[in-house]
């Protein structure tokens, strides 16, 4: 490098802090405050713990792994909480809050006590009935809007 030019800096990098349980973690975005709970399941993109509102509703979270750059975790993050808000529907989770923490991105939702995998062996859901699965259910009001 030639004497007078400088090497391009690169951003600092962010350090993704989980939460703990018992944690008390105030959304900016609403100013609700949520008591973190215990880990209730993990996905490629995010972890969920159980969480609880000020007002003792039970809900969960949904904490976004950093598997990519901060600015595209963000992205997605802000891309699933807008398909999340244009999807209302009774079978699909209702999102109740979502803001940056830490650099973390939170996904607060209503607390589902089943499963996924548990729907799919319901009888209501086998093939031989005239109910969909739900995931199919879904998909196909996602194509027709």
């Amino acid at each position: 490098m030639s004497t007078g030019q400088l090497s391009p800096v690169a951003p600092p990098v962010k350090s993704v802090v989980p939460p703990s349980s018992g944690e008390v973690i105030t959304s900016l975005a609403t100013g609700t405050t949520y008591t973190m709970g215990e880990s209730i399941g993990e996905g490629s993109f995010g972890l969920v713990f159980a969480c609880m509102d000020g007002w003792r509703n039970d809900l969960a979270v949904k904490v976004m792994k950093p598997v990519r750059s901060y600015e595209e975790v963000r992205a997605a993050t802000m891309a699933e909480v807008q398909r999340l808000l244009l999807l209302r529907h009774p079978h699909i989770t209702y999102v109740y809050d979502a803001f940056e923490y830490r650099d973390t991105f939170y996904i607060i939702t209503e607390r589902c006590y089943c499963p996924l995998t548990r729907l799919f062996t319901l009888d209501k859901f086998n093939s031989s009935g005239s109910c969909q699965s739900p995931v199919v259910s879904c998909r196909q009001s996602s194509i027709s809007m």
